[in-house]
């Protein structure tokens, strides 16, 4: 990560692993390490410092944005974890270290990704916002993140690989799988704020950024190497999986990203004060292109 942004970084996390034990007394000692060691095996924050760069946007406090970017990063996290399990893509790496289930075994691996899940809910549901806002942001974390959204996405993802798909279902598919969360982190802020419609403007802007980068990740696990990436390149190809890069290639998948991130980063740039979070998404695509 850009220098520029580590002092960030670092803020956040202190304020997260001082934060999340509190929620996780009176849990036996494996469960525990096997949450903490997920969460902590590294990991670039970028939907938290979306949320902190998009909600200063509207002078939204800091501790308040770092908490919601706790719950996206335990529901992002649990997600990981249940995408590595044999049954879906069956990854020994994630970061660059064992996968959970590695570790933990998949029993635990299981779990752990399930008390994620609900521990977003939980630190959601204790925001010291009004009940307003509260609500607001719980029904869209809840969209993004299941049936409407991440979950369905996933579904589809097993669904397709090994078969056949159209462009079209790809990009259905990166929208939900990917661009929901990252819909959410854009648009947080402006509902904190009340200001629903440049919240529904951001969370489209966000689920385009998504787009972009699934299909910059995508490119990367053809490109990349182990050290880069951090996880096991190459295993889209060999499972099959649906992706822009297998119906398009290499040239035409990077011309795809580059429109769908050209059209976020224009549309940001009509909100005030959005310089900062353009910046931070211009290192995002960067790091994404280098790895």
């Amino acid at each position: 990560m850009n220098l520029g942004y580590k002092n960030i970084i670092d803020e956040f996390n202190n304020y997260a692993f001082e934060k999340i034990p509190i929620y996780l007394k009176k849990i036996p000692n494996r469960y525990f390490e096997a949450i903490e060691y997920t969460l902590k095996a590294g990991g670039k924050r970028i939907r938290p410092l979306i949320i902190f760069f998009a909600g200063k946007m509207f002078s939204i406090d800091k501790k308040l944005l770092f908490d919601i970017g706790i719950a996206l990063e335990t529901l992002h996290t649990a997600s990981l974890i249940h995408d590595d399990l044999p049954a879906i893509d069956d990854d020994d790496f994630r970061r660059g270290v064992p996968t959970c289930h590695k570790v933990f075994g998949e029993d635990i691996a299981i779990l752990a990704g399930d008390g994620l899940i609900f521990l977003a809910f939980e630190i959601l549901s204790k925001l010291s916002v009004s009940p307003e806002v509260k609500e607001t942001l719980i029904k869209e974390f809840s969209e993004l993140g299941g049936l409407s959204g991440m979950v369905r996405g996933e579904v589809k993802d097993v669904l397709m690989t090994g078969g056949t798909f159209s462009l079209g279902e790809v990009i259905e598919m990166y929208e939900d799988k990917t661009g929901a969360l990252f819909g959410f982190a854009f648009e947080a802020g402006a509902i904190c704020a009340l200001e629903h419609t440049k919240a529904k403007q951001l969370k489209e802007i966000g689920k385009n950024f998504g787009v972009a980068f699934q299909i910059f990740d995508d490119i990367k696990d053809v490109t990349g190497d182990f050290k880069k990436i951090g996880k096991t390149p190459g295993k889209d190809e060999k499972q099959n999986k649906p992706t822009v890069v297998k119906l398009l290639g290499l040239e035409n998948a990077k011309e795809l990203a580059e429109d769908y991130y050209s059209k976020s980063m224009t549309s940001l740039k009509n909100f005030d004060e959005s310089e900062d979070l353009i910046d931070f998404l211009n290192v995002i695509k960067s790091l994404l292109i280098e790895r």
